[in-house]
């Protein structure tokens, strides 16, 4: 329910409350009046029995009972009108219920989407990760079985080399039977070694395939990851570029002359900012300039395009962060549309439902574009 629909139900519950009051009002003074005249009634005819009563006095009597039961008439009416209204209030409120629960089911759709691309997401990463690892196991083979190769290689040399001398020296040094054995020995080491070629070329095809995966893999990946310029729509803080702890004494330097986002140190290099005596400040000026021509991490331009984590917005709301949790809710960009009138149906009170509708006011005048 949206915040006017919340501000109209409560207007027409509150009217319709009072038109009900009123109407009982109405009834007790339309009762009080009945019992008054019944009363007059009683007393008319009393005084008939004991004294007579004059024609025109009787007459008196009976206009005024007739003024009495015109007002009554004018009160039912009156009532009828009030009860006429009071349907008309339930019919629209009624509406505005049904539009309500159309709202919540194209919000649930809107999330079960989100919650997909999500998916879909850790899908590919999780894809990526596997064959990042077999593409590593693949190289590993290949550099042992060259080894191993190469070590038989030499040893096939060295074994030719021998035979040759053998074979020069005569058999006064090796018998026939020896030197045919190692014959034997070489032809199996030459065919050992021809398989062994055949498994390289085998691998080496793999490898490039498997390259070949990876390389489309991280194309495609990059391109579902990253934003488009138009599509970037919070702040960056320095902080957020330079997270690591290397680069602390650079941020403290930056905070204590009023600069706190990325964008604020274009027009001028770090060293010209900060100078040249300060630790690390050439990494930081590379991983700078780097973001202003459109290379950065995945991380970073997630932040970009969906803003801090919720849970560091609401860092010590449990509950809420809980409730954010089981509605597939993570970043900022989540809660855009988000009706926070809906969280008092979860049990949390009006003053901290205008809370946290402040604190995400708040950063989004900070943060975003």
């Amino acid at each position: 329910m949206s915040k006017k629909e919340s501000f109209f139900g409560s207007i027409f519950k509150n009217k319709r409350n009072d038109e009900a009051n009123e109407v009982d009002i109405l009834n007790s003074i339309i009762e009080e009046r009945n019992q008054i005249i019944n009363q007059m009634k009683e007393e008319l005819i009393e005084e008939k029995k004991k004294v007579g009563i004059d024609l025109k006095q009787l007459e008196i009597y009976e206009k005024n009972l007739k003024n009495k039961d015109k007002k009554n008439l004018e009160l039912s009416n009156h009532i009828l009108d009030l009860k006429n209204s009071k349907v008309e209030l339930e019919k629209n409120f009624e509406n505005l219920k049904n539009n309500h629960e159309k709202s919540s089911l194209e919000l649930k759709l809107l999330r079960e989407e989100n919650q997909e691309i999500k998916t879909k997401y850790l899908q590919l990463s999780e894809t990526y990760r596997l064959i990042e690892g077999e593409n590593q196991n693949l190289k590993l083979s290949k550099e042992e079985v060259k080894n191993q190769l190469e070590e038989k290689i030499n040893r096939l040399n060295e074994l030719k080399d021998e035979g040759n001398q053998m074979q020069i020296l005569g058999d006064s040094f090796i018998s026939k039977d020896e030197l045919e054995g190692l014959r034997v020995k070489i032809d199996s080491l030459n065919k050992l070694c021809g398989e062994q070629r055949d498994k390289i070329n085998s691998l080496e095809s793999e490898l490039s395939h498997k390259e070949s995966m990876v390389d489309d893999f991280r194309e495609r990946l990059a391109e579902a990851l990253s934003p488009k310029s138009d599509e970037i729509r919070y702040e960056l803080p320095i902080e957020e570029l330079f997270s690591a702890s290397k680069f602390s004494e650079i941020k403290t330097a930056l905070a204590e002359m009023n600069f706190s986002l990325v964008r604020e140190l274009k027009e001028k290099s770090l060293v010209e900012i900060l100078g040249e005596g300060i630790k690390n400040i050439e990494t930081a000026s590379k991983i700078l300039e780097d973001y202003f021509s459109g290379k950065t991490s995945w991380e970073i331009k997630t932040y970009l395009y969906k803003g801090d984590k919720l849970s560091k917005i609401f860092s010590r709301q449990r509950k809420l962060l809980n409730y954010f949790s089981d509605n597939y809710m993570e970043f900022a960009s989540d809660l855009d549309n988000f009706e926070f009138d809906i969280l008092l149906q979860e049990g949390f009170s009006t003053n901290h439902v205008e809370k946290f509708r402040d604190i995400l006011d708040e950063y989004n005048k900070q943060r975003r574009i």
